[in-house]
């Protein structure tokens, strides 16, 4: 059965600090700690998981610097940037990018509270608050026959302490 990864950017700049430098928050850089932590991340995910056909990222510059993390061991998966993954677009949308790619191992690169509620949607169909959370650099990895609300079985979701430690 494929495999969906959603896996939240590393960390990445204090926003408030960042909005002082009147600059577009679509714009955060990732710290060097989150390049250095996703690094790790990166290698154990490759380790445990080495074929992802897919990586998707938003267009934030936060998700795309995760991403260039994740191309370093995953050289031969296609990378693309789904404007679905921008925080608050439509989780139907999204749901119809993965469409596109069944039956590869996809990896999506996006936001909280986007992810979590983008899980708990693909789990239970409902767009709602979600008792889910990814912190910076947390993934989940969900089996799926049918790219289809309710047909997503999540195995694991994890911290970023689980491949550090």
């Amino acid at each position: 059965m494929p495999k969906l990864f959603l896996i939240r950017h590393a960390i990445a700049e204090d926003r408030h600090l960042f909005q002082k430098k009147e600059q577009n928050d679509d714009l955060r850089p990732l710290t060097q700690q989150g390049r250095d932590k996703m690094q790790k991340i990166a290698k154990k995910l490759h380790r445990l998981y080495p074929d992802i056909g897919v990586i998707a990222q938003s267009p934030l510059v936060r998700s795309k610097q995760t991403v260039d993390v994740l191309k370093k061991f995953y050289k031969k998966s296609a990378i693309k940037t789904f404007s679905h993954l921008t925080p608050g677009s439509s989780f139907e949308d999204l749901l119809n990018d993965i469409k596109k790619y069944h039956p590869k191992n996809l990896a999506l690169v996006g936001h909280e509270d986007d992810l979590s509620q983008f899980l708990f949607f693909l789990l239970t169909g409902f767009r709602s608050s979600s008792p889910f959370y990814f912190k910076k650099g947390g993934i989940a990895c969900l089996e799926y026959k049918k790219a289809e609300p309710t047909q997503f079985k999540l195995q694991w979701l994890v911290s970023p302490k689980v491949w550090i430690d």
